[in-house]
């Protein structure tokens, strides 16, 4: 069941800029993207901050400078749908030694 919720969060959340939403903005948006309610009493929670806590993998609240919640994918849930770019070890490590060998 939290599987399901957590592709849908995945679907509703790429289309969205940055993969964030605003926190208050979820439930009309996953009803619009949708065309059914999202209804946290379903997955057997009183408060949709709960739901969320329980796909911890799949989306995080987070907040922005001036303290709004936001909703976003996290980072290896943006990495599968394409939104950062994939950076390999290799690439850091040589990006580390330019760096110290500039400061020599």
């Amino acid at each position: 069941m939290f599987l399901q919720f957590a592709a849908e969060c995945v679907e509703l959340l790429r289309h969205a800029p940055d993969c964030r939403l605003p926190f208050n903005k979820f439930i009309p948006s996953y009803h619009h993207h949708f065309g059914r309610q999202c209804r946290v009493a379903d997955y057997g929670f009183s408060k949709l901050i709960e739901l969320f806590e329980a796909v911890p993998g799949t989306v995080e609240v987070t907040e922005d400078a001036d303290g709004e919640r936001l909703l976003q994918l996290t980072d290896a849930e943006r990495l599968q749908v394409g939104e950062l770019p994939f950076v390999s070890p290799f690439d850091i490590m040589n990006e580390f030694i330019k760096c110290i060998s500039r400061k020599k």
